[in-house]
């Protein structure tokens, strides 16, 4: 059995009145719907009610859920649209910093991840600060595209049905979020 069709097997099971089988898909997505949470918010009681709301959500919503995408993709959406209710709830929203195991210098030239010396290594953390910074600063729907691409792995195809808007928007936004980090860390390069 896939893990796609286990899914499904426990979701029909959930449907069915076997409540304590969600459990199984908070085990199993409950890191990663806490780091997406963690990479817009600055408090962390606000990423324990983000990711409390989200499976609250996603069960009492799980009817809705059609299985024509993963289902982390859809868990996904709904994780974004709770970040943004409470963002806007919250107007002393401050970006959090990216950290370091999240980030893992996905956007950083090979070139400057494979310095041993100290001079590289200060200059390669300097760079790695400017471009979290960087990445902070963008606006938030691309940032979202960015790190949904670089962070999360997602082809644009599932960014588009994360975003729900088109592959076009999602590869612009990439391209406009990719161009500010360069002109933001180019004195670094």
């Amino acid at each position: 059995m896939t893990s796609r069709q286990l899914e499904q097997q426990i979701i029909c099971n959930v449907l069915q009145g076997d409540h304590q089988s969600f459990n199984l898909l908070i085990t199993k997505y409950n890191t990663r719907i806490r780091i997406l949470a963690q990479q817009f918010m600055s408090n962390p009681a606000a990423v324990d009610d983000v990711c409390q709301d989200v499976f609250l959500n996603g069960f009492r919503h799980l009817a809705q859920f059609q299985g024509r995408c993963q289902f982390y993709t859809w868990l996904h959406r709904i994780a974004l649209n709770v970040i943004w209710q409470h963002l806007k709830l919250d107007q002393r929203f401050i970006p959090s910093t990216i950290d370091d195991n999240q980030f893992n210098g996905a956007m950083l030239p090979d070139a400057l991840l494979t310095c041993e010396t100290p001079e590289h290594l200060a200059i390669t953390d300097e760079l790695k600060l400017a471009l979290m910074l960087a990445i902070e600063t963008l606006p938030i729907d691309l940032r979202q595209s960015v790190l949904l691409r670089e962070i999360e792995g997602m082809s644009y195809q599932q960014i588009a049905q994360t975003m729900q808007c088109p592959v076009g928007t999602v590869r612009s936004r990439i391209f406009r979020a990719r161009h500010w980090v360069e002109q933001h860390i180019s004195a670094y390069l």
